[in-house]
């Protein structure tokens, strides 16, 4: 383990690298498609299908990553995608024509399936204490929703200013600037035998032996039913925005009667950081009604922020014009400040839904990898990084396609409402699978372990601790025995299924 002001620097490169990577990645969305319906005359089903090519390849990548991560580590991985990235970017940006657009695209999400498959591991890796990892993958999100929020506004600003190429080209220049950052910042690694600097080698006045290395786990180890569960949350989430994400541009044009690029920029950018402020306050509400809850919350405000999306479009033709311009279904005017109202209380649901479900989940997996495993010398870190990763990917591609393909047949009211529908569903399956996937309990804090660790050492006596790491549906039993004040035998992991 590094040091802790090594921690910070390697959790300081990670946030910077995840902020700018979603930067770069979702600041098209207000000016891509009427720049490729004007360039090569892309149809919304067209340019769907290019948006999700990224997230496609990402999965794929994102499998390969687990082994690669193992040879490599995660700061040479994270060069590497960082890179790749940024050379993908500009040839994104130079690009005229669909199937460079969607090659490039493929390029894309390779690179940031080593992107991000990285930065999930280094955080794992570092952050090993009780609720450590839970506070830095909130962090991540927060600083991921702040990317996705300032993102459009910065892209549609810099469309405005430069052309189509400005954007890529700076987000490309940002990632080459976080390679050298990442090269800087980051502890070395520390030599196998030796405690690294800065950690604690004592106990009771007496050296011990640092830890052997833990052996890698691969994807396949950890891939339970109960896992792929919550990394279908996962993807439900990013899925479900993908839906929707290709069209709101033009739906927005015509439900607000709007053309500029920087207003639908903001459209997208605000609302964003409520999701920001979700992120942050998923962590304690994780520690009070556990992870589960928080995400079955989420995917239900997710479904009310699609459904009011859907009826706020002027093409169902559901209501009858109430002034000059379409209809909408609701009844208000298009255009008019009572429309523009209810479009941003539909995204700033559909923002904080997001961000309460996708939050808690790879927490949630990496807890649930530990204890299955039931051994503590093994580090699934990778292996379910990778499948988090892959999880969001999959769904990532599939809402474009899926978005596309209802947009061409049921306009835009239709495509809102499959996400709507979707995330009702899975809330309810997830509600079912609760008692396997850790309840409704808090999570573990650093109080919590405290405590226990002054109770263990005050009864020498055989001790059994009940934790919640994955919940009341699992047990961790610890033994003290009663020979040498320093001797501690290992944790044994075993989980119950109630």
């Amino acid at each position: 383990m590094a040091s802790l002001a090594g921690r910070r620097w390697l959790l300081a490169s990670c946030l910077a690298s995840y902020l700018f990577s979603i930067m770069l990645i979702y600041q098209m969305s207000p000016f891509f498609q009427s720049y490729a319906s004007a360039c090569c005359g892309a149809t919304p089903n067209t340019v769907g299908v290019i948006f999700a090519a990224l997230p496609f390849s990402s999965f794929l990548g994102s499998l390969a990553m687990a082994d690669c991560l193992g040879r490599l580590g995660a700061q040479s991985s994270l060069a590497a995608g960082l890179i790749a990235l940024a050379g993908c970017t500009i040839g994104f940006g130079l690009s005229d024509s669909v199937g460079g657009f969607f090659l490039w695209r493929v390029c894309q999400g390779v690179a940031s399936a080593a992107v991000y498959t990285s930065i999930s591991t280094a955080m794992a890796q570092a952050f090993t204490g009780p609720g450590e990892f839970a506070l830095a993958n909130g962090m991540q999100e927060m600083a991921g929703n702040l990317g996705f929020s300032a993102g459009p506004v910065v892209g549609a600003m810099l469309y405005q200013w430069g052309g189509f190429l400005a954007p890529f080209a700076a987000g490309a220049a940002g990632h080459v600037f976080l390679v050298a950052l990442s090269s800087y910042v980051w502890p070395p690694p520390a030599a196998k035998g030796k405690a690294a600097e800065g950690e604690a080698h004592l106990l009771d006045g007496q050296e011990i032996e640092p830890l052997e290395p833990k052996s890698i786990v691969t994807w396949r180890e950890v891939a339970s039913t109960d896992l792929l569960w919550l990394a279908g949350a996962a993807a439900l989430a990013i899925g479900s925005w993908g839906c929707v994400e290709p069209t709101l541009a033009v739906h927005f044009e015509a439900s607000l009667a709007i053309s500029t690029g920087t207003q639908i920029g903001l459209l997208f950018g605000i609302p964003a950081l409520f999701s920001v402020a979700a992120s942050a306050a998923t962590v304690p509400l994780m520690e009070h009604v556990g992870g589960v809850a928080v995400s079955v919350a989420g995917m239900l405000q997710l479904s009310m922020g699609c459904i009011l999306l859907g009826l706020t479009d002027p093409t169902a033709g559901l209501a009858q014009p109430q002034s000059s311009g379409p209809p909408a279904p609701l009844g208000i005017p298009v255009g008019s400040p009572a429309m523009w109202a209810v479009s941003y209380a539909a995204m700033i649901l559909v923002n904080t839904g997001y961000a309460l479900v996708w939050t808690p989940i790879l927490p949630l997996m990496m807890d649930l990898a530990k204890v299955e495993l039931a051994d503590g010398s093994r580090d699934a870190a990778n292996a379910v990084s990778a499948i988090f990763n892959a999880a969001a990917a999959m769904g990532e591609a599939a809402g474009p396609i899926i978005g596309g393909a209802m947009s061409s047949v049921h306009g835009f009211a239709g495509t809102s409402l499959t996400p709507a529908l979707a995330s009702l569903l899975y809330a309810a399956a997830l509600f079912s699978r609760a008692p396997h996937l850790g309840g409704f309990s808090r999570r573990p804090s650093a109080d919590d372990s405290l405590d226990a660790l002054e109770h263990a050492v005050a009864a020498p006596s055989q001790i059994h601790l009940r934790s919640s790491i994955a919940g009341p549906a699992h047990e961790m039993s610890r033994s003290i025995s009663g020979g040498s004040a320093n001797e501690v035998s290992p944790a044994h992991f075993a989980p119950i299924r109630l």
